[in-house]
């Protein structure tokens, strides 16, 4: 049973709180924001929040929220603000919050969660006359890197990447997560030294491990684009608020405080319409431990974990018309004005071709998938002729790099550039020019994100090599330079 009296303590609690910190509901401010990054933690520790989708990481998100943030308002706050009274208290709470978890980051090995970045690997085999082989090199999600697709000029044998005395092969990509292979020696002394985001390590070889397992952590920083750097760094401060968070409320309700308020005058700080929702709170609990646990055996697969989402919502959804049925209409109204809003906005400004069937789209096509990634320009012509791009010079003029849009950055982090020049040149082909570059043979076409089209002709066109830029239009050219050296096709000055 509640008597009236209890919102009257409640009330007094709450003015004295604002007296004594000169601030309106301190308390609801600094849980909100450990809320926050509570959620955010859990979504990148066990959810997997750098590879899901854009749309399910702020399903998940959201939900996270909703849930830890009714959890610590109906169980925790009212703990918290009856077990101390003075600011005394609570900043000697703060300081030793703030021991124990410099303690424990000093303690254990911490390491970031792998983000979305840029590696990039180095093997080099610095023995004078053993051969080393590399086995099976498994990137993120059990996937198999392709050897004849990747290192096309790369010796294989037998399924194995043989690297001859003092040569090095290198490779760089975007991904989550970190790599593993095995490195076996086909005589000793031998040795190989791997460098892994700069990091080198070097490993030998001897009588008893003539084979060696590289695992290489997928934690290392890499080469992040600007926004999976801020992720990144969000996701380091959310590790380090969540254990000084946890660590603040722990020692907020297990010290033995001189003047702990008994337990029984919680109930002054509590909100009265959250006890309403006490079962359904304790059960979206649940359901968030069964969604890690689904999320940790089934790596990827999204389905199950959005239908028991999905269900916790609809717990929440009976309390309300239960309870507050004023809500549910505002909810309705609000959630359909948002939908009305944002399919007008595609109608308006679609993001593909206008008005396309799904039957017209693509789905089969990769230009179309790293369009949907919402690629920046440079990653989506790496993505086009990666193989190709690989170790080359890229010689470009500047008004042509700002109409492409182009990043040298990106290139040279994608696909470990040799160099990336700005040189000034007519790099507009005439009508003739274009007809007899197309005389030579079937060239590949890559669309680019900014309008028009990429041309590349296999035939006359190898990994490493020299390329000039050149347009016609939005037709863009990416020519070697020994094809214009020795076909005369192109007039442009070649200097080194």
């Amino acid at each position: 049973m509640r008597f009236k009296s209890g919102t009257t303590q409640y009330e007094e609690s709450e003015s004295f709180l604002r007296n004594r910190f000169k601030s309106i509901r301190i308390d609801e401010i600094l849980l909100i924001a450990l809320t926050g990054f509570l959620a955010f933690s859990i979504m990148t520790r066990v959810f997997s929040f750098f590879t899901l989708p854009h749309l399910i990481k702020a399903i998940v998100l959201l939900y996270l929220v909703l849930v830890l943030g009714l959890l610590i308002f109906r169980f925790v706050r009212p703990s918290i603000l009856a077990q101390f009274q003075d600011r005394k208290a609570f900043l000697t709470a703060i300081s030793i919050a703030a021991v124990l978890t410099l303690t424990l980051f000093l303690l254990i090995d911490y390491r970031m969660v792998p983000i979305r970045t840029t590696h990039t690997l180095q093997i080099t085999n610095p023995s004078d006359s053993s051969r080393v082989a590399i086995y099976e090199i498994h990137m993120p999600g059990d996937e198999l890197l392709s050897f004849s697709e990747s290192f096309p000029q790369q010796r294989i044998e037998d399924d194995h990447l043989i690297l001859a005395p003092g040569e090095t092969l290198s490779y760089s990509r975007e991904m989550v997560g970190g790599i593993q292979f095995d490195a076996e020696a086909s005589g000793l002394p031998a040795r190989i030294v791997v460098t892994w985001d700069g990091v080198a390590r070097e490993y030998s070889f001897d009588g008893e491990n003539i084979v060696i397992d590289v695992k290489l952590d997928g934690s290392s920083w890499g080469v992040p684009s600007l926004p999976y750097r801020i992720l990144g760094l969000v996701s380091i401060l959310s590790d380090w608020v969540v254990i000084f968070g946890g660590s603040l409320i722990l020692t907020l309700l297990l010290w033995p405080w001189k003047n702990r308020v008994r337990s029984s005058n919680a109930n002054a700080f509590r909100i009265e319409f959250l006890d309403h929702l006490s079962l359904s709170i304790i059960l979206n609990s649940i359901i968030v431990v069964l969604g890690g646990l689904y999320a940790f055996f089934f790596n990827g697969q999204t389905n199950i974990l959005l239908l028991l989402f999905l269900t916790g919502v609809l717990l929440y959804l009976r309390d309300l018309v239960k309870f507050k049925r004023q809500w549910i209409y505002v909810l309705t109204i609000g959630l359909l004005t948002i939908g009305i809003m944002v399919n007008g906005y595609f109608w308006i400004y679609p993001p593909h071709d206008l008005h396309q069937t799904i039957i017209n789209r693509p789905y089969n096509s990769f230009a179309y998938l790293a369009d949907r990634i919402g690629a920046s320009n440079a990653t989506y012509l790496s993505i086009g002729y990666y193989q190709y791009l690989r170790e080359a010079h890229l010689i470009i003029p500047e008004s042509l790099y700002e109409e492409l849009q182009l990043s040298e950055g990106r290139l040279q982090a994608l696909n470990q550039l040799r160099d990336f020049t700005f040189r000034d040149y007519d790099h507009e082909l005439t009508d003739d020019q274009v007809v007899s570059l197309f005389y030579e043979g079937e060239w590949e076409v890559w669309p680019n994100r900014t309008g028009g089209e990429y041309y590349l002709l296999p035939d006359i066109s190898r990994p490493g090599d020299t390329y000039y830029f050149f347009s016609h239009g939005l037709k863009y050219f990416l020519v070697p330079q020994a094809y214009i050296q020795e076909s005369g096709v192109i007039d442009v000055s070649i200097s080194d």
